[in-house]
Formats: C-alpha cells, structure tokens, sequence
C-alpha cells in the first residue's frame, strides 16, 4: 500500500461518524474491540481498495487519460493470514554496509529479495519506481564472480531511470545483509532460524531447477 491508498482509507474511516453514510460501500465498518478477534482491520482494508478498483476511483475524471496510460492495470490486495506464515517471530535485523550517507531501515522503501543474492541478503533503495529503465536494469543477467553491489541490477543507481533528473543519484541500491539479532539467547531460537534458511535454500534450488 501507498500514501494514496492510506489517505483513501483515512477518508472512508471518516465516514464512520457521519449517520447519513451508513449505506455508502465506501464507508468503513465499525466493531468494538474484543479479545476474540471476529473481524480483521486488514481485510476491511482490503475491500475499501478492491471496491475503489472496481468502480475507477483512483482518481477524479481528470486523471483518466493518465490511469490509462499506467502500466499497472490491476492491483491485488493481499491479507497475510497467520496460518499462511510457515515461520514467524524471527529476531532477523538488517545490517547495512558502512557509508556515508548513514542509510537507515526507515528510510527505504522498495525491498527486493533477489534469488541471486544468495541467503541472507536483499537489495533495498529508498523510492520504488517501474518505470522501463528501472525493469529492464533489474531484468538484466548474473554475472558471475562478481560482487552482489557491482552486479549491473544494482550497481549505484539507473542512469536512464524516467526520475533522475530529479532524484540524481540519491535512488541508489543497497545490498543488506540480514542477521540474526542480538535479542536470539538461547540455542533453540538459533536452530528454528537455521531450519528456516534451509527451507528458504530448498526454495531457491527448486526454482533454479526448474
């Protein structure tokens, strides 16, 4: 989700203290709080977007001739489900390489978990972008024997990318290596996390193999 999709989501929670609405699909269900958990925030959410989606509203009238122009014509809306999630509560932190500009978590925004980089590793920048540059960048061939940050997908930042003029160099790629946190303490905390890099390895030799 975006700052559009929260603001969307922002203005339909508003709707909820106004009585003249209740009938308005736009509006944002209410339920009191309870330990049980009957009804999901997230999957309300979810049918907010898919109901904007469905009946144009993205954007006002104006905007139509550019929404037709967008490369992205239909969104999915996916709720994680806790039966869904074959490991949680992993104390994994991300640890980011000495630099000048002392980069932070918060700060990146497009998260891409490249098979090729290998266990342990992903490729972060601050601002995603789909514009046919940045694709075709990230479409571009492994090369071997050489380092995760000189590969030609990540390397700096794209030349030709349709934001450069604006954003420079500051859009640039960061491989981060994820560890295990200082928080792990005991020996079965450290065995679950091994059990889950072998079934995140058994994943990526299927793929490769195929």
């Amino acid at each position: 989700m975006n700052a559009i999709d929260k603001g969307y989501l922002g203005k339909c929670l508003c709707l909820t203290s106004t009585p003249e609405v209740h009938n308005d699909k736009r509006r944002m269900n209410i339920h009191s709080m309870n330990e049980e958990g009957e009804f999901s925030f997230a999957e309300e959410c979810q049918r907010l977007c898919v109901h904007r989606d469905n009946i144009g509203m993205t954007g006002d009238t104006k905007h139509k001739k550019r929404e037709a122009a967008s490369a992205v014509k239909q969104r999915i809306y996916h709720v994680h489900q806790e039966n869904d999630i074959m490991h949680m509560n992993l104390n994994i932190k991300a640890k980011f390489p000495k630099r000048d500009d002392n980069i932070k978590m918060r700060d990146l925004y497009h998260i891409r978990c490249d098979p090729d980089l290998g266990l342990g590793k992903c490729a972060m920048r601050r601002i995603p972008c789909a514009c046919i540059a940045c694709r075709q960048s990230l479409n571009q061939l492994w090369q071997s024997n050489v380092d995760a940050d000189k590969q030609p997908r990540y390397a700096g930042h794209v030349v030709d990318c349709k934001y450069a003029s604006i954003m420079g160099t500051y859009n640039k790629w960061y491989i981060v290596d994820l560890v295990v946190s200082d928080q792990v303490a005991n020996e079965s905390d450290i065995d679950f996390i091994e059990e889950v890099q072998e079934t995140i390895l058994d994943s990526i030799s299927a793929v490769f193999a195929e």
